[in-house]
């Protein structure tokens, strides 16, 4: 047997821990369909589920008008009038990393042979009579092997509670709420969880703290920001009185007669970098993991150089007990990525929807860091996705380019294949263990 087959053999049967997902945090309200009914309202059907995440920006990249993507999404059409209106692009798109995990799911869930023309139809009906109890430990345990995954739990309208069915999900709270709010809302929230009412910059600061208390008595496992969609991963030292100035010029747009329909400023951009300096200064008192979203953003038109991971490294010199886990390789920075894992024993290195961006490029990466980093630094699989089927072939694409990458250094005579069990072990189950100081969590 070739080392890949003897490898992909033992992965294949390993309970891992996926380090993140957008999942919903309870298998009755995804049943329900209420997070879902937002974007895909009225009769469900299969292209309405696999097209809310990811493969949907593949075919809008490939020329699908965004009127068709919300016709698929919204209306009640029958599933082959709709497989009409995509089929051009989705065969455009068909071998991208999103539509393989997305072709492996339906394979793996529902032994129907790939998503096209001829099993549309098929696939559809398998699709909606599964749509019963027991379903997250089919998908999620039984045939993924997920022995816990770290979950960004939103309630039905879109607010962190940080509530999840612990079978399967640990919560992770993500701050970009509180470094850039925006609305009245965002406020109303924070006053409700804290207690505090937010009547100037010193109260605002004192929320913020008693957020952060809160996420971690709530048991988020880590602090999370995706900022990098909004604005540069820069975050320059200012004074207080210069972010008091920004802040104040927020609170005073802020408008509380919510009859009164009024679009606040957002908060300046010194404002932002003072409150993620206090944050970090939190995540350091309450030893907490903190993510950073870096690279390639979802959807379509983004700002690329914004999610550059080396704009953050002010960051990882200033709070250097505080561990940063940089997500999605930082494609396409991702030798970049390397470089600061490499230099900064406080930077850790996040695989997740990596694999699906660009399965060689993960392998490529994955190879490279074998011979430049010691590899307790690396996290090798998060789902990330709002989508419970194609997590299953995410995680299935995961172990294979894991098992290619080992298999090529194997090959390449720096280690023998019980030394590749012991890295896919670590890589896909006891780093994120250590990383994320889930001891205690799994036992």
């Amino acid at each position: 047997m070739s080392p890949y087959d003897i490898l992909i053999g033992f992965v294949q049967e390993l309970d891992i821990v996926d380090t993140h997902e957008h999942l919903i945090p309870f298998e009755d309200v995804w049943l329900a369909g209420k997070w879902r009914s937002r974007l895909a309202p009225g009769k469900l059907d299969v292209l309405k589920e696999y097209l809310l995440h990811y493969l949907a920006w593949d075919l809008v990249s490939a020329g699908l008008p965004l009127a068709a993507l919300e016709t698929v999404r919204r209306s009640d059409l029958d599933v082959l009038e709709k497989w009409a209106l995509i089929e051009p692009y989705w065969e455009f798109s068909r071998y991208t990393g999103y539509a393989r995990a997305l072709d492996a799911a339906v394979r793996g869930l529902y032994g129907v042979d790939g998503i096209r023309r001829e099993t549309i139809g098929t696939l559809n009906e398998a699709f909606l009579s599964s749509l019963k109890p027991g379903r997250y430990a089919r998908v999620l345990k039984h045939h993924s092997k997920i022995a816990v995954a770290l979950d960004q739990p939103y309630s039905p309208d879109g607010s962190q509670d940080l509530k999840c069915d612990p079978e399967f999900f640990l919560p992770v709270y993500n701050v970009t709420e509180l470094v850039r709010p925006e609305s009245l809302g965002h406020l109303l929230g924070i006053e409700e969880r804290t207690g505090i009412r937010i009547t100037s910059f010193d109260a605002y600061l004192a929320a913020c703290k008693g957020m952060i208390e809160w996420a971690s008595t709530r048991g988020a496992v880590a602090l999370k920001s995706d900022i990098a969609y909004l604005r540069p991963l820069s975050f320059e030292r200012v004074t207080r009185s210069e972010a008091e100035d920004d802040f104040n010029v927020f609170l005073i747009s802020i408008n509380r007669d919510t009859s009164f329909d009024f679009r606040p400023e957002l908060l300046g951009t010194r404002g932002q970098d003072y409150l993620m300096h206090a944050i970090m200064g939190l995540a350091n008192e309450y030893n907490m993991v903190f993510q950073f979203h870096t690279g390639l953003q979802e959807g379509a038109g983004n700002h690329i150089d914004w999610s550059d991971p080396g704009l953050l490294t002010n960051l990882f010199v200033q709070y250097p007990d505080v561990r940063f886990v940089l997500f999605h390789i930082g494609y396409p920075f991702e030798r970049k990525l390397s470089v600061l894992a490499k230099n900064f024993r406080n930077v850790f290195i996040d695989m997740c929807w990596a694999h699906i961006i660009s399965a060689e490029a993960s392998v490529r990466a994955l190879v490279e860091w074998l011979d430049a980093l010691p590899y307790n630094k690396i996290a090798g699989f998060g789902g990330d996705y709002a989508i419970l089927d194609a997590v299953y072939g995410h995680q299935a694409i995961a172990r294979e380019n894991i098992c290619r990458a080992l298999a090529m250094k194997i090959d390449q005579g720096r280690f023998d294949t019980e030394v590749g069990k012991m890295i896919a072990v670590r890589l896909l189950r006891d780093n994120p263990i250590e990383i994320y100081h889930l001891e205690k969590p799994l036992a």
